[in-house]
């Protein structure tokens, strides 16, 4: 046990400008920090589940006492208790406790001393007044659209993607973010299968790519995907006319056929369904149509929410780790119903929408496609809302006009000789330039673990692969630009160096969404915990009604189903709102102290 003296000493020590870091509510990383501070009469908790954090946090924010997280308590639990407890004092200490108090932490019983004291005291002021400057959220909440939003790089996309997006934007008056991140998924389809970017020997990427809009209704989300998708739909219905002609031409021949007694029996194979997008498909009409169109598809929904609530809607688990697959590029196989298993040796499918944020946290968001993978496959952006306005600026014919001919062009694209995707491989400078790339967004992907951003960490990961996509993307987009997108072998540093731009964009993205998601599950939690804390008080309350209480009484009274930290943080709810008082009765032969709790009484009461 570890002696500690009058709660007093720490606060005489400090000048006013570090009183509050004395009176505070820590939460610390370690338990020797913890330790450290109980020497000094300080009351420390150490950082477990995030619940727990919650927890005790609007308990010391009702009590009025400031919240003081110590060390490598993260960022999360901070802007987490911001938005459960927006009247919390709330300090951070970049420091852990143990060294900065300058304490060789005895396991045996002592006390500080007074040069210990001092020395803490003299770290204390310093640290004290550096978290003073942390303590003020901001206006509008750390996740404000306005605050940390950051317009994508369109600079570096090709001249006549790079136009279309920024006229397009223009006439629309909307961020360029709700033409550049449709786009580049729509020309990732108009590629499909035919093209792959070689990294090294193990390794290629596909030309797949997922991207989404996250926005509420009447954002102006939807009509930079219908102007977007124009080409597209074009060449939908010059397959479909083709299809049409085909299936003519094989009914007309299964019907001579029908007449003549030699050719009876020999039924003509139907012809394909030729598409280059589709909808709201079963992951069976999915493969039956990869098999018609081996060079791949795109799957555009204005509402992505019905494409995702799709997933396993005919069996439990089954088409989520198809779709994964086929966002790898890979093989799929499907058995259908009475017609035999079906093999796609290269299933290339892009998917672009929009989804309204409530929609995206409840179903991207989800515990079920969190854990699967989907969430950090999906390239999301959540540009700040403006109020429409009326403008009179066009797009123009020189953009629309040359966007669709670099469609057209990637639409045009066709499989190597094999039948196999055409490789394109990495310049020596865009090799250097994705290898750095890697190594520190490895880096990156580690500390969000140790952060406990396990959806950064996730969508870190994916994106690695998703800047050799967007740069495979950009590359054949330029070749496209003078009709060369055929012959294009190669991608090139520019083109490297604006997929690692957009991707890193593209994080930053995740980061705001994630921490959005993040901020709302945690105000859900303090919701309930708030209401389970104060039902708990008021349990107490009843039972301090009959006389006083000590701690352990308490504890003993509740049936020991409460935990310890639990009970104290329902006491300080209690105590600061000034329905109980505590103190403490020195115990007998020099034994120990009791803390002991009083319902607080009116004069009516009494």
């Amino acid at each position: 046990m570890i002696a500690r003296p009058d709660s007093g000493l720490l606060a005489e020590a400090l000048d006013e400008a570090a009183r509050d870091a004395a009176d505070g509510l820590y939460i610390v990383p370690h338990v020797d920090d913890a330790e450290a501070l109980a020497l000094l009469g300080a009351e420390a908790v150490v950082a477990g589940r995030a619940e727990q954090v919650l927890e005790w946090s609007l308990a010391a924010a009702d009590a009025g006492r400031p919240v003081v997280l110590v060390g490598d308590t993260g960022a999360a639990v901070r802007d987490s208790i911001r938005r459960a407890a927006p009247h919390a004092r709330l300090l951070r200490l970049a420091e852990p406790a143990s060294p900065s108090l300058a304490l060789s932490i005895n396991r045996t019983v002592r006390t500080p001393t007074p040069a210990e004291l001092r020395a803490a005291a003299a770290t204390w002021k310093v640290l004290a007044a550096e978290a003073r400057e942390d303590s003020a959220p901001t206006a509008n909440g750390p996740h404000d659209d306005e605050g940390d939003y950051s317009p994508p790089p369109v600079d570096l996309l090709p001249s006549a993607v790079r136009l279309m997006v920024k006229r397009g934007a223009d006439s629309q008056g909307t961020d360029v973010a709700y033409w550049l991140v449709p786009v580049l998924a729509i020309l990732a389809g108009s590629v499909g299968s035919t093209r792959c970017v070689r990294l090294s020997e193990d390794w290629a990427e596909p030309c797949v790519l997922w991207s989404a809009i996250v926005a509420p209704s009447g954002a102006g989300k939807s009509p930079p995907l219908r102007e977007l998708l124009a080409p597209v739909v074009a060449r939908n219905r010059e397959l479909h006319a083709r299809s049409v002609a085909l299936r003519q031409a094989y009914d007309a021949e299964r019907d001579s056929r029908r007449g003549d007694r030699d050719a009876r029996g020999q039924v003509p194979e139907p012809p394909p369904t030729l598409r280059a997008t589709v909808a709201d498909v079963t992951m069976e009409a999915l493969a039956s149509r990869l098999a018609d169109n081996p060079r791949g598809l795109l799957v555009a929904c204005d509402e992505l929410a019905s494409w995702v609530g799709g997933f396993d809607r005919y069996r439990a688990g089954g088409d989520s780790a198809q779709w994964l697959s086929i966002h790898g590029g890979d093989a799929i196989q499907v058995d259908r119903r009475g017609a035999g298993s079906l093999l796609v040796p290269h299933a290339a499918v892009s998917v672009v929408g929009t989804i309204q944020p409530g929609t995206a946290r409840r179903v991207i968001a989800s515990e079920q496609h969190r854990a699967s993978g989907l969430a950090a496959r999906l390239l999301l952006a959540m540009p700040p809302l403006v109020a429409p306005r009326w403008t009179d600026r066009t797009i123009g014919d020189e953009a629309r006009g040359g966007y669709r001919r670099v469609a057209a062009s990637l639409l045009d694209l066709a499989h190597g000789e094999d039948g196999e995707p055409i490789e394109l491989a990495l310049s020596d400078e865009a090799h250097e330039q994705f290898v750095r790339f890697v190594n520190d967004s490895g880096s990156d992907w580690l500390a969000a673990i140790h952060a406990g951003e396990a959806d950064v960490a996730a969508a870190l990961a994916k994106l690695r692969g998703g800047a050799a996509r967007i740069a495979l993307v950009l590359a054949l987009a330029r070749h496209a630009e003078d009709g060369t997108a055929a012959l294009a072998r190669t991608v090139e540093a520019d083109d490297m160096r604006a997929g690692i731009a957009l991707a890193r964009w593209f994080e930053g993205e995740a980061r705001r969404l994630y921490g959005r998601w993040a901020d709302d599950e945690a105000q859900s939690v303090a919701g309930r915990e708030r209401g389970s804390l104060s039902a708990l008080a008021d349990r107490l309350a009843s039972i301090l009604a009959a006389g006083q209480h000590a701690l352990d009484e308490l504890h003993r009274a509740t049936g020991r189903c409460i935990n310890g930290n639990r009970l104290r943080a329902a006491l300080a709810l209690l105590a600061g709102g000034g329905r109980a008082t505590c103190e403490r009765i020195p115990g007998q032969r020099g034994g120990r102290s009791r803390e002991v709790w009083s319902l607080v009484t009116t004069g009516g009461d009494a």
